[in-house]
Parts: structure tokens; sequence; C-alpha cells
């Protein structure tokens, strides 16, 4: 197993696997709110391991 991080992941659709987990960030001023998504058996996992909401 391995981890990639990548920004604009859409850019690379074909040829990078699909996600198991995204993440997005979003900002204003010195505010930024983080949302994770799961889109596998894999991601719910990982999610899980974050913790609570």
């Amino acid at each position: 197993g391995h981890i990639q991080l990548i920004e604009w992941a859409e850019l690379g659709k074909g040829i990078i696997a699909p996600a198991d987990l995204s993440i997005h960030i979003a900002g204003e001023d010195n505010i930024r709110k983080l949302s994770i998504y799961t889109h596998s058996e894999v991601g719910k996992q990982l999610s899980a391991c974050l913790g609570p909401n």
C-alpha cells in the first residue's frame, strides 16, 4: 500500500488510481475548513483512524 497526496487530482484521471479518500480545503482570510470524503471501504477505514468529527 501507499499514500499519494495530489493537488488537482482530477487532472490525472485515467492515469492515477481512484481515490479512497479525498480532503477538500476551503479558506477565507485566516480560517480554513477541511472536509473529508470517503470513496471506498479503505477510505472509510482511513477516516475512522482520524477520530470523531
